[in-house]
């Protein structure tokens, strides 16, 4: 059985591994906002960073004037 001294130290690894991720990918908000597909979060990034960062986007959808696709 294993003990609880290694339940602690499970959680405590999780917790460092999830702290890194967040930390490096610039914080819970603009995580959430990526995976979630946000638009307000992701136009925040945006502007945060555009002004130093190239940034590159892959956008599907038409184009409303015409219904033509985007490419």
């Amino acid at each position: 059985m294993v003990s609880r001294e290694l339940w602690v130290l499970a959680d405590a690894v999780v917790a460092l591994i999830l702290g890194i991720y967040f930390a490096t990918g610039g914080g819970i908000s603009q995580k959430v906002s990526q995976n979630l597909g946000l638009k307000d979060g992701i136009v925040q990034v945006y502007n945060s960073k555009a002004a130093t960062n190239h940034v590159y986007a892959n956008i599907k959808g038409v184009w409303v004037s015409d219904l033509e696709e985007i490419r």
